[in-house]
């Protein structure tokens, strides 16, 4: 990876404890962090957060009361600060916590409340000199559930909105999942809630949302669907191609391809198959978003969705992510 890219490197992974907010060992991998390390090596300035990514039923159940906040929060932060093999370098600046969401999938509304209690105890915890972020939803309804935004913008140094997903299958419909209207509708809603400009990351997918029309159907966004997209060549997921899949398959021109701009969101279409994703210029025009609203910043989800070898976009290695990095100009 060019560490260089990119100024926060965010380790995450799943369910790394359990309700009791005991830690699962065979989770956080040596390897990973003395891989993580290396980039550090490389540019001292990277900064590297570990993600704690917990389904919310169990996240509700490990901040259930103050006591268990408490060992929740000691043992995140004596994993962070662990060390490697023993040797005294530590590889982590900070935490970042992915609970998507508080009220939401088995989680009460009560739990609105006792996340900001838990960030609170992380930041005591933490004290001012880690990064302490959150990764956050970007629907106005869900936000208005979940998350008391101007006691939180007191508490974290940023939170990375998730402004994407805004689609799916769930709809039942014809959507794109990266809309840039929904965006900004977005930013200015969290505004309102009291979240700093300067503390509000825009999260960019490298990534596309795919369906399967219904016989008959048409092409534009709000037309039904029969289900999820086909799985994508490398990754195998239905309903989702990553960047470089989606490279691949224009590549292809025996598919019958064709493209339409649905108000600036770009869409592939070919026989019963819809893919609403960003391109270079649908992400450029968000980064100038970011950058003209004074906002913290973007990031990706996720890296290794680029082309990371320059095998099927012909823009060499990374070339989605080296094209927002320079868009940014980070130095």
């Amino acid at each position: 990876m060019n560490v260089f890219l990119c100024t926060h490197v965010i380790y995450s992974f799943k369910n790394v404890m359990d309700e009791n907010g005991q830690i699962n060992p065979t989770q956080l991998r040596n390897s990973d962090v003395v891989n993580l390390h290396i980039l550090k090596l490389r540019n001292p300035k990277l900064k590297v957060l570990l993600g704690y990514n917990i389904e919310s039923k169990t996240f509700s159940k490990m901040v259930a009361t103050d006591k268990k906040r408490k060992v929740f929060a000691s043992n995140a932060v004596r994993a962070m600060n662990a060390d490697i093999r023993g040797t005294g370098i530590k590889v982590f600046d900070g935490l970042e916590i992915i609970w998507l969401y508080p009220g939401y999938r088995g989680s009460p509304p009560s739990d609105k409340k006792r996340f900001t209690d838990f960030m609170l105890e992380l930041r005591t915890r933490l004290g001012s000199n880690y990064i302490l972020s959150a990764q956050i939803s970007a629907t106005p309804h869900r936000i208005a559930a979940a998350y008391q935004i101007k006691k939180l913008n007191l508490i974290l140094d940023f939170m990375n909105i998730i402004t994407y997903d805004y689609s799916g299958t769930w709809d039942q419909m014809l959507g794109h999942h990266a809309s840039y209207k929904k965006l900004t509708m977005s930013v200015n809603y969290l505004v309102t809630q009291g979240l700093s400009r300067d503390k509000m990351v825009i999260g960019l997918p490298l990534f596309g949302r795919t369906f399967t029309r219904q016989t008959g159907s048409g092409v534009n966004v709000g037309e039904p669907i029969r289900g999820p997209g086909r799985k994508g060549t490398h990754l195998g997921i239905t309903g989702v191609l990553a960047y470089f899949e989606i490279c691949d398959l224009m590549r292809d021109k025996k598919n019958g391809l064709h493209k339409m701009n649905d108000h600036g969101n770009p869409i592939l279409f070919y026989e019963d198959q819809w893919i609403g994703y960003d391109n270079i210029t649908s992400l450029t025009r968000k980064v100038r978003y970011v950058q003209a609203e004074n906002l913290g910043g973007v990031y990706v989800w996720k890296s290794t969705f680029d082309d990371i070898y320059g095998q099927y976009c012909g823009r060499g290695k990374y070339p989605a992510l080296k094209h927002i990095s320079e868009s940014c100009k980070i130095t």
